[in-house]
């Protein structure tokens, strides 16, 4: 995840995290809601996560680097609604009993999709538009493929009582980051709600603490 990302809100995708223009490029993360497995293999479960996801669009994937350890598989969404929105591929993480989907890629602009916009661009301009779609693209690269397992890290279980009084379980994992960054990652839910949360929040937890 970009260092700088924020969240942008929530869609029919999931939730968005943009990061800044600080480095003259943006990069988007998208965490989608967990999806049952359903499939006899890894392969098969991969390929119906796509299909649940992306409903009524032809998306070519399969299995492909494990993610710490789990069978993930990556897939591109060029003929997809969300190629309007993102330029970037789809990568789907299979863990117990549920798929993690996850959007990495690069947040057009309106004028990205405006061909007449680049009539009239210089072609410095133009070239620098392209450069920070593509730096953007493969930032995705690195968050791929990346790997907290070498970070120190912290675990702790909370239960708090949120403003409408509904007690909320969870678990916190703080993860020191480069330039001395300490990135919590939070997975949370009600706690009449314990049975199949609890085990999806210790999957997610569980899959960035040291081992």
């Amino acid at each position: 995840m970009p260092a700088d990302a924020e969240i942008q809100g929530r869609d029919q995708y999931g939730l968005k995290l943009l990061s800044s223009d600080a480095m003259g490029s943006r990069t988007v993360v998208i965490l989608g809601q967990p999806l049952a497995a359903e499939g006899d293999t890894p392969e098969h479960i991969l390929r119906n996560a796509f299909s649940a996801y992306f409903p009524g669009c032809r998306i070519g994937g399969g299995l492909g680097r494990p993610v710490n350890g789990h069978p993930a598989g990556k897939a591109g969404f060029s003929m997809c609604y969300l190629n309007r929105e993102v330029t970037g591929y789809a990568e789907f993480v299979l863990g117990d009993g549920y798929v993690m989907p996850l959007i990495c890629g690069y947040p057009f602009l309106p004028e990205d999709l405006d061909p007449a916009a680049n009539l009239h661009l210089p072609p410095a301009a133009l070239q620098k538009k392209y450069d920070r779609q593509r730096n953007g693209f493969q930032a995705c690269d690195v968050i791929s493929t990346s790997t907290v397992h070498d970070r120190p890290t912290a675990l702790s279980d909370f239960m708090v009582t949120a403003r409408d009084l509904t007690p909320i379980r969870g678990r916190l994992v703080l993860v020191l980051a480069p330039y001395e960054r300490l990135i919590p990652v939070t997975c949370s839910y009600p706690a009449s709600q314990r049975e199949a949360p609890d085990a999806i929040c210790q999957t997610i937890t569980g899959s960035v603490v040291l081992r």
